[in-house]
């Protein structure tokens, strides 16, 4: 057996495109895409996809991005607000530890290669993170990835309401009432639109003292994605006025809760729970969507689960794989302030 690592070029894109069509548990955070939209939003980072060749074939792959700064580099897989990495496999591989192991090794010689001083690796919730037992992981974050197995069509006619019969009781009453609230629903690619997404977003962030993604990256969508093939952007208006939007993207068979927003003094009257339903009804009738990915949730946040879990979502709990290169008292003696400040939209250690 001939095995050879080779980084991922233009060359042998379409190799690691056929990689992902052919691999059960690839995301969208796995295309090509999205790999060049992180590469035009996150500074002083480099992309190195490592693929594995056996006997001349692709086989596997790992998605990494590196992070330089003065204090030093940092390896994801992947970074940017919890992006799932981890290996792909082609599906008839999925149980080869050979093929984890040998692609492991290289993500290890990477890191001593480049003096890392952690690598994380985020697994697909459609992954084992048995795969990754032989990282030699000395930390662990955990999240729960929720998801919608989309009801299949009988008749395009009923579909509505074999859609609301799939959620739980309550969640069926809060579609109910968004359909009385004269709402206007729409859908576009228009750059205004993304503008005032970006601009609710940045308000609901801020209240709740987090952090808002940045307009560059908005913008990086329109450069990087082709509209209602890649993504759409819903938007739910009245008198006038966008009181709630709703990114989402498209891939493979999967779609992406990615950006909800809403105008806090319409919450009460459901715009953007309007603009969930009519967001998977148009993924299953327009799109032959199958699965809405609401993405990671943390441990902590059990009104962002029970929100989700409502919609009749199936709990995938993944694991975040990190190792530190260098002593934790070290990283420790940087202070958390500098190190999210110097390696901004990568994941380092768990602080707490």
């Amino acid at each position: 057996m001939q095995t050879e690592i080779k980084i991922l070029s233009k060359e042998i894109e379409h190799e690691y495109q056929n990689l992902l069509d052919n691999s059960d548990s690839a995301l969208f955070s796995h295309s090509l895409k999205f790999k060049n939209f992180l590469s035009s939003i996150l500074e002083d980072s480099k992309d190195r996809y490592l693929c594995l060749y056996i006997n001349g074939e692709l086989e596997a792959a790992v998605p990494i991005f590196i992070k330089y700064t003065g204090l030093g580099s940092v390896v994801n897989s992947l970074p940017y607000y919890g992006n799932h990495g981890g290996i792909i496999r082609k599906s008839q591989n999925i149980d080869s530890v050979d093929i984890n192991q040998l692609l492991l090794n290289a993500i290890n010689d990477l890191c001593e290669e480049i003096n890392a001083l952690s690598c994380t690796l985020v697994e697909s919730p459609f992954d084992s993170n048995e795969y990754y037992q032989s990282f030699g992981a000395n930390l662990y974050d955990e999240r729960v990835c929720q998801v919608v197995h989309l009801p299949k069509i009988h008749e395009a006619n009923s579909y509505d309401d074999m859609l609301l019969h799939s959620f739980h009781q309550k969640t069926r009453n809060i579609v109910r009432k968004s359909f009385k609230g004269e709402f206007t629903v729409r859908h576009d690619d228009k750059e205004s639109t993304l503008q005032t997404l970006h601009e609710i977003h940045t308000q609901n962030i801020l209240a709740i003292e987090g952090k808002p993604k940045k307009w560059s990256a908005y913008k990086a969508i329109k450069e990087n994605f082709l509209y209602d093939e890649d993504y759409r952007v819903y938007y739910a208006s009245k008198a006038g006025e966008v009181v709630a939007a709703l990114l989402v993207f498209y891939f493979k068979e999967t779609v992406e809760y990615f950006t909800p927003v809403i105008k806090k003094e319409y919450r009460s009257q459901q715009p953007l729970s309007l603009l969930i339903f009519q967001a998977m009804r148009d993924a299953v009738l327009e799109k032959k969507m199958s699965r809405w990915n609401w993405g990671g949730t943390w441990m902590s946040q059990k009104g962002v689960y029970h929100f989700k879990s409502r919609w009749g979502s199936v709990d995938y709990p993944y694991k975040y794989h990190i190792k530190t290169f260098k002593n934790l008292n070290y990283l420790k003696s940087i202070g958390t302030e500098e190190l999210l400040s110097e390696f901004e939209d990568f994941y380092i250690y768990p602080f707490n």
